[in-house]
């Protein structure tokens, strides 16, 4: 039989109970509960009072007036201890009372003496004792069943706090994979995942009609340039020699020199005479010619070779030698090093992602390396290709990969524009006419400028950027006084004009 008393209802709802005699102890210490503090008067024979706390408390916690019911309880049920005063009171948590089989009945011990904790009881207080055998209440409880049914519900919630550890952990790890996946180069150009413009298009034309197209298409291309030349007005002076000794006409008059050659001579002569002037006339077409005079360089070091030699040698690098190291040049929006932000625009998808952005850069670079040199070109390239990563990198998504020189080209394509650029109604005209022709080119010809997990897409963030940036440097550069520089293209074509 055990004995269950209730604490003073000011300290909580704490449950105090004891054995009847000796025996119902022997029980009570087999089958008690962590949470269970075990009470006994020191040095004399007494009741083996327990005292059950609830869950996450410890015997430091236990407040005064719970401490001095308990107390006073252990000495009012010790023959000994209740004639006496000032008897000393042993308290311990239950899992520390120790148990052989060659102790009495009854008789306990303790494994960690530190965890036993002493209260002195002056005297007894009849009103604390006749309070708490008022909520005297007997039972004959199954101590067994009621341990294995607690053993069993701990048991059981251990499982399911070890199953949700296990959960965490799977998740952190499957999340750290994804971020190691994310920044290795295994999703990177895989052949699977990649589709050729012919295999887009073989949905809806057969190869011999996407031949046909693109025969229809490079015939469109030299038409218009064609055309293009023919609209250049013929500037006066533009043969600074007669032709023949006896006619002062115009070149179309003189039967010894062909129409084609007449055509040539008269767009070199203008060049020339557009240089006198202080750009006074329309040269923009004229100016995207791919052949220039080599005697104008003067033995001097050529960007634009360099730039585009760069481009290809790390295209081999990355995509016929297959050297890993080259794939850290490119610009990883969601780990991103300094030095990506340039190293990416010399870097290229796949050929046609490198033919077309090298055909472009040749064009327009070359035209601010012959009005500006060859360090205006290398900024150029650069600032326009860094900004426009730049602004890419805070504008797409942290899954993202940059790399090509479009933003570079977009950047050239404007700065070659605007240094020419006049409000002669003329040469606003071919600007518009050649710019619309070359945006749309360049925006057929652009792709897999940007890595989004492993579909490609154009980064028109980047081309407008770089537009942008192309703008604002020569906005800049407009505003800065710079002392002459004989060096510089523009010097050098003065000086010829001199001497001519």
């Amino acid at each position: 039989m055990v004995f269950y008393f209730k604490a003073r209802p000011d300290a909580g709802d704490y449950t105090i109970f004891m054995g009847l005699d000796k025996h119902e102890n022997e029980d009570l210490i087999k089958y008690g509960f962590p949470e269970d503090i075990w009470f006994h008067v020191d040095k004399m024979s007494s009741a083996h009072v327990y005292l059950r706390l609830n869950k996450g408390q410890t015997m430091d916690s236990i407040s005064e007036g719970v401490l001095e019911d308990c107390a006073q309880l252990v000495k009012a049920n010790s023959i000994q201890g209740n004639k006496v005063n000032n008897v000393d009171v042993v308290y311990t948590p239950w899992y520390n009372l120790k148990k052989t089989p060659s102790m009495d009945v009854g008789q306990v011990g303790f494994h960690n003496s530190k965890l036993v904790r002493t209260v002195q009881v002056e005297k007894r207080l009849n009103e604390v004792v006749n309070r708490l055998n008022k909520t005297k209440v007997e039972r004959t409880p199954d101590l067994k069943a009621e341990r294995e049914a607690v053993s069993a519900a701990e048991k059981a919630e251990r499982k399911v706090q070890l199953r949700d550890k296990k959960r965490k952990e799977e998740m952190e790890r499957m999340e750290k994979e994804k971020q190691a996946e994310i920044r290795s180069y295994k999703g990177l150009m895989v052949q699977d995942k990649m589709t050729s413009n012919k295999q887009i298009a073989s949905g809806s034309k057969t190869l011999q009609e996407l031949e046909e197209d693109f025969i229809k298409e490079e015939e469109d291309k030299q038409a218009m340039a064609q055309r293009l030349l023919l609209l250049l007005p013929a500037p006066s002076g533009t043969f600074s020699k007669p032709l023949s000794p006896t006619s002062s006409l115009p070149g179309r008059h003189v039967p010894s020199i062909s129409f084609k050659r007449r055509v040539v001579a008269g767009v070199a002569a203008a060049r020339r005479d557009l240089l006198r002037c202080g750009m006074r006339r329309s040269d923009l077409v004229s100016e995207l010619e791919l052949a220039k005079d080599k005697k104008q360089q003067g033995g001097r070091a050529n960007a634009i070779f360099w730039i585009l030699l760069l481009n290809f040698g790390l295209y081999v690098a990355d995509h016929v030698l297959q050297i890993r190291q080259i794939k850290a040049l490119y610009l990883y929006h969601a780990y991103p090093s300094w030095y990506q932000f340039v190293t990416s625009t010399f870097c290229h998808a796949n050929w046609n992602h490198l033919s077309s952005n090298l055909f472009f850069v040749y064009i327009f670079g070359k035209l601010v390396e012959e009005e500006e040199g060859n360090f205006a070109l290398w900024m150029s390239y650069i600032l326009t290709g860094a900004g426009a990563n730049v602004i890419s990198w805070l504008l797409l998504p942290t899954s993202s990969v940059s790399l090509g020189a479009s933003g570079a080209v977009f950047g050239l394509f404007t700065i070659s524009v605007l240094v020419k650029m006049s409000w002669d109604w003329r040469k606003i005209l071919e600007v518009l006419i050649l710019g619309q022709f070359v945006v749309d080119k360049v925006m057929e010809a652009a792709r897999a400028t940007t890595v989004t997990g492993a579909a490609l897409q154009v980064n028109n963030i980047a081309h407008v950027s770089g537009a942008l940036i192309g703008a604002a440097l020569v906005f800049i550069i407009n505003r800065i006084p710079l002392s002459s520089n004989d060096d510089s293209p523009k010097a050098l074509k003065d000086s010829k004009d001199k001497r001519s």
